[in-house]
């Protein structure tokens, strides 16, 4: 796995550090693009969202009464 903090390995040259800069990079647009998509489901489906929210919001009030 690339770990930007590590000192570059011989043989390792400015094109092969900016590639995989670029893949890093490909990989956080591609998160980005999952949250919208997901963000776009919700919205698209309100009651079952209020309805997580509830249960969520619930299951807490419950958990607090418990201490």
């Amino acid at each position: 796995m690339y770990n930007p903090c590590a000192r570059p390995q011989p043989g390792l040259t400015l094109p092969d550090m900016l590639d995989m800069l670029d893949m890093l990079d490909m990989l956080d647009m591609l998160d980005m693009l999952d949250m919208l998509d997901m963000l776009d489901q919700r919205a698209r489906q309100p009651d079952t969202w209020a309805a997580e929210i509830r249960e969520d919001y619930q299951s807490a009030l419950k958990w607090r009464a418990k201490w």
